[in-house]
């Protein structure tokens, strides 16, 4: 064999070592995408390695009495078409050293394999820093109390198990869905102060039985689980278990079920909760079921569930796809692909088996590492938010691992690495290359500067229509729905308090009259009194008059009445005040919107170049604004309770506020005017999105701006 992987240059560093697997070493085959595999285990420090078939014969034949070059030439000898090279078999050993899977009769060249091992020992020390916020603390095994549990359910059938699960899931997902108002209004305050403790109390729950569904169906397979403890995350303890021993489970849908369990143990736990809530009063028991359904949903559909961070959702699909150690075989594919097409390095192994490892692992590689920055990014602002100090910390820290980390390793690999002997021109020019155009593209070149703002269509002339007095709705006049003209009778209300004091009045006056005239028969002196409780007699009937009229309630201007719930108002008393419908002029529409106070800011300091809107349940189409106008000052009064987090908008509303108008921070208002002739029917009180186009400007400017707004809003910064 010729091939250049056959040979190797540092060959010599380990052709006089004298290894082998340690006797604690246990293996396997397994098959992974039809193809055969062996896995290493080490029960003692529950580490696993895989090999091909070809690589383990070679592996399995070293021995302390014989040399690796003595044993490379007997298997180069005997199979010469499927030995491995000097190369793969110094990256075998090599690996299989820093698991720790090798004894050793003679010592390794301490440039070579000990070098490796050496940088083992960083890397980790490394990941510990790194994930000093995932710091994990092993308390307990529990393995005997596992083998108890499961004395106990064996006689269970686990089919029985399945329609259990089933209808109390059905069960918790009716009562959810049946109640879901209230169960939006009351998650509005999960993260509030008094509510934390339980907040914290249902997650350990939760979390101590899910860890213990995996830890069940891994014993229940024949697995070992030696290993519960304590996690920190984000520096919050929370328990942890180890079942990495489900490795070594010839079936893949075994694996798969390992990694769901726990999730399945939380979706159960959340239906009970939700049975329990829906059936309860305010009280302990009512929060805390609430806190269990709310922990134990969002953390499986947010973080379990999903294959993009290295919970269980991500051992699910390497398990269901047959990829083991997908993450890290992802980082690597990466690496491979830009050394081969932007470095044109020959001499490369590639990582992928086939094609379709190859698709799984470059689309995986790039997800995970763009959402890995969603999520740290997320916890910061989180932890920014609860605890400034901490959160400047971690800023530091991240800015340290992103910023510094990176470059210099990117640095280090480009100024040492072995393999770009003959590319290393090639691999500087396409680094700073690619690194300078980035540059050029976020600082110079112009883009399109876009936001985005919630808000509602309003008729240009509209009228709220309230109660302007207290009664009971006696005839309802005006059809809502219908056209009215200016003066219209819309509802007539009565009241007998009005009326009793209406006639009062007209007694008292009458009494007044006839004092009048005897002070006017009687004498001069007399008459001064009674014509000044008179006027004032008369004042208050007046006004009482005037309360009286205003029991038929008029159209103050023509338009379009849209009173959809009056109807249900007659003959019930309603206080003044009430709002009972408004009156529409449907021949002119406005958008209005509500601006957060620091986008508004680019509004008054940019040029504007256009802004057009989209209405809910006509998304497709576009509405062009003809003019715009910004209200110059702070509004806290939403233009309408839909745009509120409780009428389904995103703007956060004050707690206190029932009618669900009060927002909870200052905003600008923005009104634009919409045309006539609309693509999309304008109702009053539909609600959309309005876009605002600003001049263009470089992605570095736009997102230091957004920076910015950021720290301004969250940390008044």
């Amino acid at each position: 064999m010729s091939s250049p992987r056959t040979f190797s240059e540092n060959w010599h560093r380990i052709a006089s070592a004298r290894v082998s697997l340690r006797p604690t070493v246990h293996s396997q085959r397994q098959h992974f995408q039809g193809e055969d595999w062996v896995i290493l285990e080490d029960p003692y420090n529950n580490r696993f390695f895989r090999l091909r078939p070809e690589a383990y014969q070679f592996v399995a034949r070293l021995d302390p009495a014989h040399t690796v070059e003595e044993v490379w030439q007997q298997a180069l000898q005997q199979a010469p078409e499927i030995a491995p090279g000097q190369e793969e078999v110094m990256q075998i050993l090599g690996q299989l050293h820093q698991a720790n899977l090798l004894s050793s009769g003679s010592a390794f060249d301490s440039r070579g394999l000990y070098a490796r091992h050496s940088k083992e020992k960083q890397r980790k020390l490394r990941q510990r820093l790194a994930g000093i916020m995932f710091a994990q603390f092993p308390l307990w095994d529990p393995d005997r109390f596992l083998q108890k549990i499961l004395y106990f359910l064996r006689p269970v059938p686990g089919w029985a198990f399945v329609p259990a699960w089933l209808a109390v899931v059905l069960m918790g997902t009716k009562q959810a869905v049946e109640n879901a108002d209230v169960l939006f209004d009351q998650s509005q305050s999960v993260l509030a102060p008094g509510n934390l403790i339980l907040l914290y109390l249902a997650s350990v729950f939760i979390k101590i039985l899910h860890e213990f569904g995996h830890a069940l169906v891994c014993r229940y397979f024949g697995g070992e689980v030696h290993t519960m403890g304590v996690m920190l995350i984000v520096f919050t303890p929370m328990p942890y278990m180890d079942a990495t021993s489900s490795w070594k489970f010839r079936s893949r849908r075994q694996r798969a079920f390992v990694g769901a369990a726990g999730m399945w143990v939380e979706i159960f736990v959340a239906a009970l909760a939700a049975v329990a809530w829906a059936n309860t009063g305010e009280g302990v028991l009512h929060s805390l079921s609430y806190n269990l359904m709310f922990v134990a949903s969002v953390s499986t559909l947010l973080f379990n569930a999903n294959p993009l961070l290295r919970f269980d959702g991500y051992y699910i699909l390497a398990d269901l796809i047959d990829i083991p150690n997908l993450y890290q075989r992802s980082r690597q594919q990466l690496q491979y692909l830009c050394e081969k097409y932007l470095f044109a390095m020959d001499n490369l192994t590639g990582i992928a088996h086939n094609r379709r490892e190859t698709l799984w692992l470059s689309v995986y590689g790039v997800l995970s590492a763009c959402y890995r920055v969603v999520v740290f990014t997320g916890i910061l602002l989180f932890v920014g938010d609860q605890y400034l100090i901490l959160g400047v910390l971690m800023a530091l820290f991240m800015a340290v691992a992103w910023l510094i980390i990176p470059p210099y390793k990117l640095l280090k690999y480009l100024l040492d690495d072995a393999r770009l002997e003959k590319q290393r021109g090639r691999a500087w020019a396409v680094t700073g290359g690619a690194l300078l155009s980035a540059l050029l593209v976020l600082t110079l070149v112009p883009v399109a500067d876009r936001f985005r703002a919630e808000g509602v269509v309003e008729a240009e002339a509209f009228v709220q229509i309230s109660a302007p007095t207290d009664g009971y709705v006696e005839e309802i006049v005006a059809t809502p729905g219908g056209k009215v003209e200016a003066g219209a009778t819309l509802l007539r209300l009565s009241s007998t308090e009005l009326t009793s004091q209406l006639r009062a009045g007209d007694a008292q006056l009458r009494q007044l009259e006839a004092e009048e005239r005897k002070a006017r028969n009687s004498g001069v002196a007399d008459l001064a009194p009674v014509l000044q409780r008179k006027h004032s007699v008369e004042t208050q009937r007046a006004h009482l008059q005037k309360q009286f009229e205003q029991l038929a309630i008029k159209a103050s201007q023509a338009g379009y009445w849209a009173a959809p719930h009056v109807a249900e108002l007659k003959g019930s008393w309603i206080a003044r005040g009430t709002a009972l419908g408004l009156l529409l002029d449907e021949r002119a529409h406005r958008f209005s919107a509500v601006v957060d106070q620091n986008e508004a800011s680019a509004l008054f300091e940019d040029a504007l170049g256009q802004a057009e809107v989209r209405l809910r349940g006509d998304e497709s189409l576009e509405i062009q604004v003809e003019r715009l106008h910004i209200v110059p000052a702070e509004q806290t009064q939403l233009p309408s309770a839909a745009l509120g987090i409780s009428g389904g908008g995103e703007a956060a509303v004050a707690l206190d506020d029932k009618t669900g108008r009060q927002s909870a921070e200052p905003f600008f208002r923005a009104i634009a005017w919409l045309p006539a002739d609309s693509p999309v029917a304008l109702l009053h009180g539909r609600t959309g999105v309005i876009r605002f186009t600003l001049a263009p400007k470089p992605l570095a400017r736009q997102w230091y701006r957004d920076l910015r707004q950021v720290l301004q809003r969250r940390y008044r910064l």
